[in-house]
């Protein structure tokens, strides 16, 4: 469904914790501000959120995914100006998504909706 092109369009990044535990709050706002440096120099016409900690980190919310998902897109604030914020979409987390199976065509209407995004102009 999506593009194979896309490798020059997507910068991904994953910080695993220990299993079953959540990264420290200090190390978030770490590599929050490392990720948030990196985003501002690439400018990504879209930014994909997969999971709770990738969307709250980088939105900087305590919405759960649900809530955040479904083909909408949020302001992330990169610097000032009028170009300063920049589209993020959310949905589930892969692994989430090996143990919900039922929540897998959600997901898929979500990437969907962000490959709409990006035919469109992305920052649309």
């Amino acid at each position: 469904i999506l593009p194979s092109d896309w490798s020059s369009d997507v910068c991904s990044s994953d910080l695993p914790p220990a299993p079953g535990q959540a990264p420290a709050d200090l190390c978030l706002q770490q590599c929050r501000a490392h990720l948030l440096a990196e985003i501002a120099l690439l400018r990504p016409a879209l930014i994909c959120a997969m999971g709770e900690l990738a969307a709250r980190t980088l939105l900087a919310t305590k919405e759960p995914v649900a809530r955040l998902r479904g083909g909408r897109a949020h302001a992330l604030k990169i610097g000032d100006g009028a170009m300063s914020a920049l589209p993020v979409m959310v949905t589930y987390h892969p692994r989430f998504l090996l143990q919900q199976p039922l929540l897998k065509r959600a997901a898929l209407e979500d990437l969907q909706a962000m490959q709409a995004r990006l035919q469109r102009g992305g920052r649309r």
